[in-house]
């Protein structure tokens, strides 16, 4: 039986590499990551035909899942969760956009272990906590992706500032852009900010998690 270092293309290996130092991509980072990582390659091997995304995908989940009990699971998130808050004319804008599009949703990618096995029972037990706390976690995960949108907005702003400004600086930063692409999610909250989150829990969370419980929890 060959073992999965061998079943896996240089492509699929370092793609993988990379997913697993990432934690999470979006689908579209993960795309974008996946392309670029086939045309490195592609530089070095001539008429080289790579798989789509998703044949690739198939492929490194058929090595991961029967050697290493692993598997890159796809989900879907709402992108209300994950968008910035917005001003006051977005909001009175966001009264007319169809309610379709407020309900779009995106998807993200993450290696997740399949079976109970010592290491995952062990961080399961530790992780084994009431609603409250289920709540807490879920409200942090929140306001760490809101950062990060937040934070690849005003980029997007400086960008576009710099790029209409000169013709040079525009193509420094697009080649910049290029060589190192931002994936994954770059927000970040300090210890404090994580534990103030507690009074943000709202209806039957509200007030549940004291401020022991919460420096207790990190």
């Amino acid at each position: 039986m060959p073992s999965a270092e061998e079943s896996l293309s240089d492509v699929n290996q370092l793609f993988l590499q990379r997913l697993l130092s990432a934690y999470v991509l979006t689908d579209r980072d993960a795309q974008n990551l996946y392309q670029q990582i086939c045309s490195s390659v592609s530089e070095d091997e001539d008429d080289v035909q790579h798989p789509t995304f998703e044949n690739a995908l198939r492929s490194i989940n058929s090595s991961l899942v029967p050697f290493f009990d692993l598997e890159i699971r796809t989900t879907v998130i709402p992108d209300s969760i994950c968008s910035p808050k917005n001003n006051n004319n977005d909001a009175e804008s966001d009264n007319n956009t169809p309610r379709k599009s407020k309900q779009s949703a995106s998807k993200y990618h993450a290696v997740v272990n399949k079976v109970k096995d010592v290491p995952a029972k062990l961080h399961a037990s530790s992780c084994n906590k009431g609603p409250h706390d289920v709540e807490l976690f879920r409200l942090i995960l929140e306001k760490i992706v809101e950062e990060h949108v937040e934070e690849e907005t005003s980029k997007t702003d400086a960008d576009e500032e710099t790029e209409g400004s000169g013709g040079s600086s525009r193509k420094k930063r697009r080649k910049s852009r290029i060589k190192e692409p931002s994936v994954g999610c770059n927000g970040s909250l300090s210890r404090m900010e994580i534990i103030n989150l507690r009074t943000e829990l709202e209806g039957v969370h509200s007030g549940k998690i004291s401020l022991p419980d919460a420096e207790a929890r990190l």
